[in-house]
């Protein structure tokens, strides 16, 4: 299954690119996750020592956030669309 993923600042920077599209072998958002790390292992800052991505980074699925669907268990299929964000600080 193929799977677009867009990431933004701090993430688009520390591997270079802004898109890219997978080949995954999960129906999860959680595999989308692990595939990135796998591939660009500086994203690891992403997870918690449990192997959870941690709290303040969003999520979103064909522009829902995952939050409100079923959090990493949130199923994918082919053609979806994952956009990432990194915690932002500011005011």
């Amino acid at each position: 299954m193929r799977v677009k993923v867009k990431l933004f600042a701090t993430l688009r920077e520390s591997t270079g690119v802004s898109q890219l599209d997978l080949e995954l072998t999960g129906s999860k958002v959680a595999d989308v996750i692990y595939t990135l790390v796998d591939m660009y292992p500086q994203l690891s800052s992403m997870l918690d020592s449990n192997g959870k991505l941690k709290k303040f980074y969003k999520v979103f699925l064909n522009g829902r956030d995952i939050d409100h669907i079923k959090g990493l268990d949130s199923p994918i299929k082919e053609g979806d669309v994952l956009a990432i964000f990194p915690p932002v600080a500011g005011g």
